[in-house]
């Protein structure tokens, strides 16, 4: 199997091997919360903010095919973990778009969070993230670590990547050029790259590893909701390539969904349409409430942009608000998804999502 030489460049790393993974920094909260909210005007003003950080790639697939079927996969073990969206479907070219490691985005229930952060979640807590990133429902999920990882290259009889430029695993420099690798140098390969590079090594043995897909058993997973529900997603991505979505600064030190062009892309590879926004706010004081709404209004075409508590914890019935009267049939999906509450017309538009939430006892997820 080879890995083209299309991919991303592979940078400088260091030659001596990390023990565990480094420890993940915490953005202090007030600062996390002012970058959230400017992201999310920015998000529906469509403009706004620094310039990206990355920029929109050339989109594989047909614009007007179907949308395809997605899977969360999350690798860890290296410096940084992987976090990445596999789709495939019948009418559309399979693609997999990594989310960078400092990616931050809404996890409902969990609140802002790095792509990193949300590697370390528990699987079914993971794929609503990822999916509430990408605004479309992941069929399945899977997490490996890197022995996990390298035993699926071993079952493949190894893999071959193609670096455009040396680096360094272990005692040796690998490339440029054709680099064969079984899996303990591929675990070599990814555990010594450092920050900067190791995403960019992931995606090269990713992309290696799909053009022909390994057996997949539930022995090699640390997690999943289905070991053959995934599978079949990876062996439907034969070929497929591994890209990076648009994203952007804030302030000069977060970094975020770069709208709209994130979710164009998104509709570009995976035919997934830009999902709604939904303000969530909890007022039932119930915990993980969050997350369970989510659970309900991803797969209806929706994404939690900001999400917290109510002015108090009383509300007895949830109140779907429309965000302007344009917004009323919106509210009604929601309220079908969440399958309670009563639909109301907001007499103070947030200006940030489509519709606002407030989730009373009566929503028992």
């Amino acid at each position: 199997m080879t890995a083209g030489g299309g991919g991303p460049r592979v940078r400088g790393t260091r030659a001596a091997a990390r023990h565990g993974s480094a420890t993940r920094g915490r953005i202090p909260e007030l600062v996390v919360a002012l970058v959230v909210a400017v992201a999310a005007v920015s998000y529906a003003a469509g403009r706004g903010g620094d310039p990206a950080t990355q920029g929109p790639p050339t989109a594989p697939g047909p614009v007007d095919a179907g949308p395809s079927e997605l899977a969360a996969l999350v690798i860890r073990g290296a410096t940084v973990p992987f976090v990445a969206v596999v789709g495939a479907g019948p009418s559309r070219a399979p693609a997999v778009v990594a989310l960078p490691p400092a990616l931050t985005f809404t996890a409902p229930g969990q609140g802002e969070a790095s792509a990193t952060d949300v590697a370390g979640f528990p699987g079914d807590s993971m794929r609503v993230a990822v999916s509430n990133a990408v605004g479309a429902w992941a069929t399945h999920y899977g997490v490996l670590d890197l022995d996990g990882l390298g035993a699926l290259v071993d079952g493949a009889g190894g893999i071959t990547i193609d670096l455009p430029e040396p680096a360094v695993a272990g005692p040796n420099v690998l490339g440029p050029g054709e680099v064969t690798l079984d899996g303990r140098g591929t675990v070599t390969f990814l555990f010594d790259a450092d920050r900067a590079a190791v995403t960019e090594r992931f995606m090269f043995v990713l992309r290696a590893l799909l053009e022909a897909p390994p057996e997949l058993s539930g022995e090699s997973l640390l997690a999943t909701d289905d070991a053959a529900g995934l599978l079949g997603i990876l062996r439907a991505a034969r070929g497929a390539d591994v890209t990076l979505p648009p994203t952007r600064r804030v302030a000069g030190t977060v970094t975020v969904p770069d709208q709209p062009a994130f979710d164009s892309y998104l509709k570009q590879v995976f035919g997934t349409p830009p999902p709604i926004r939904a303000i969530v706010q909890n007022g039932s004081g119930e915990p993980a409430i969050g997350e369970a709404v989510a659970r309900k209004l991803i797969p209806a075409g929706f994404r939690i942009v900001l999400s917290g508590n109510a002015e108090s914890f009383d509300h007895r019935i949830t109140d779907v608000l429309a965000e302007g009267p344009e917004n009323i049939e919106v509210a009604r999906r929601a309220r079908r998804a969440l399958g309670v509450g009563r639909v109301a017309l907001s007499q103070v538009p947030s200006g940030i999502g489509d519709i606002t939430i407030v989730v009373g006892k009566d929503f028992t997820g």
